[in-house]
């Protein structure tokens, strides 16, 4: 829900990911994670192939940590709001972006700050900041590559992330990315990808904080991609090894992801019933505790309006209603988890150009 200055600049040149390091399998907002910083778009709410002028080559696949997206994109819709949020952004020029944001929540729904001593906060402001390098030219016909991105946020409760991107050339990308989750250093992380992409293949080597590895997704004829992941974690002195795969059938597309780091295999499959509405269904399996979660999803676009809707087998419904103009969005959220007898509204207000 976060505005954007000039998304098609950023959608072209920036592919943030959220670190596997900071994931959980109920992973949210507030988690130190690039791909939660406030002004940039997120990934998991783009398409595969997101402008017609920017497309991906046919073959080439979508990266280990983003290539399941698509899906997450309704399962874990990261912007349900909860309570009260309110975002306004400010263009000064064509190439710097200021967006604030407010957060209202109930106590018992603030997330709690890393740390002994600290607690939870129930309204939270956030200040995020964006600037694009380079000679950009904002009314070219041809949007133009940026020379790098600097992007940075920090908010009330002592969070603090930035990140640094650039492209040396049309295939290869470098990411770096600091995160504070309170102001205690010892919490602080750090990473860097550095991505090659082929005609038909992806692959980032991964450095950080207490961990370093590679991942690697190839294409196999038309429809198959294959892929994994190898991760050393110094700290645990321990290497994990993950995979991935997706196959593709006319409308109709089947996904399977194992996370050595959760302990998660994840089995997915996706229809595009029309150009504006998909059906999704994921099943988890926790493989060290042995339970599972199945989740049903729908979304629909309309010309202003997107509708998303899930149920997940532990009696748990989401909704999602989102009203979009260039300008202002406007968020409906409601939760009810039949389980707990609990009952969740909120909503979300954003002015400034949209991405």
């Amino acid at each position: 829900m976060s505005a954007n200055l000039i998304p098609n600049l950023i959608n072209m040149f920036a592919t943030p990911k959220a670190k596997c390091a900071a994931q959980t399998p109920e992973a949210g907002l507030d988690d130190p994670s690039f791909a939660n910083i406030e002004g940039l778009p997120r990934p998991e709410e783009n398409e595969e192939n997101p402008l017609p002028h920017m497309r991906r080559p046919a073959r080439r696949p979508m990266s280990f940590d983003v290539f399941m997206n698509p899906v997450k994109v309704i399962t874990k819709k990261f912007e349900q709001v909860k309570g009260f949020k309110f975002e306004f952004s400010v263009p000064f020029s064509h190439k710097f972006l200021m967006s604030h944001s407010w957060s209202i929540t109930p106590q018992s729904q603030t997330p709690q700050p890393m740390g002994p001593g600290q607690k939870g906060q129930a309204a939270i402001y956030n200040l995020g900041l964006q600037y694009i390098g380079g000679d950009i030219d904002p009314y070219s016909p041809v949007p133009p590559t940026p020379a790098f991105i600097l992007t940075g946020r920090m908010d009330s409760a002592g969070k603090l992330e930035s990140a640094f991107m650039k492209n040396f050339d049309e295939r290869t990308q470098l990411r770096i990315q600091a995160m504070f989750p309170n102001s205690d250093v010892n919490y602080a992380q750090m990473h860097a990808d550095l991505e090659y992409e082929g005609d038909d293949y992806v692959h980032t080597f991964k450095y950080g904080t207490n961990m370093w590895g590679f991942n690697y997704m190839q294409t196999i004829g038309r429809n198959l991609v294959l892929g994994f992941e190898l991760l050393n974690l110094s700290d645990r002195k321990q290497s994990l090894l993950s995979g991935a795969m997706k196959y593709n059938w006319r409308k109709h597309a089947f996904y399977g992801h194992y996370s050595a780091i959760q302990n998660l295999l994840s089995l997915a499959y996706t229809q595009k019933v029309s150009k504006s509405v998909q059906i999704i269904s994921e099943l988890n399996i926790n493989t060290l505790e042995g339970e599972t979660k199945t989740v049903l999803g729908y979304r629909q676009k309309f010309s202003t309006t997107e509708v998303v809707a899930t149920v997940n087998s532990k009696g748990k419904i989401n909704s999602i209603i989102t009203l979009l103009s260039p300008y202002f969005q406007l968020k409906l959220c409601a939760s009810a988890d039949y389980a707990k007898d609990a009952y969740k509204f909120g909503y979300g207000v954003s002015f400034g150009q949209q991405g």
